[in-house]
């Protein structure tokens, strides 16, 4: 009977002790949730920085050959053509 009485009375603070734990828990899921949408963000962030980089890099790869292929085709037209001077003397 006295078990029963206690029981009785802690009742009321089981219940607040409850719904602490619950919102505790709530708060915590949502911490989590915004912690793992802030690394996400920082992982697109990233990786659009990377394929920027890329791409840059890949830019300057192909002005150089392009810059490259001019040097070559000058240097075989001046020989061509101090060829052709020459052939003709």
């Amino acid at each position: 009977m006295q078990e029963v009485a206690i029981e009785e009375y802690f009742k009321p603070l089981d219940k607040e002790a409850e719904i602490l734990m619950t919102m505790q828990l709530q708060g915590e899921e949502k911490t989590s949730e915004m912690m793992m949408k802030a690394l996400q963000e920082q992982a697109m962030r990233q990786q659009v920085e990377a394929e920027k980089s890329a791409s840059m890099h890949q830019t300057d790869n192909i002005e150089t050959n392009q810059k490259e292929s001019e040097s070559v085709v000058k240097t075989c037209i001046g020989e061509e053509e101090k060829t052709l001077k020459d052939g003709a003397h």
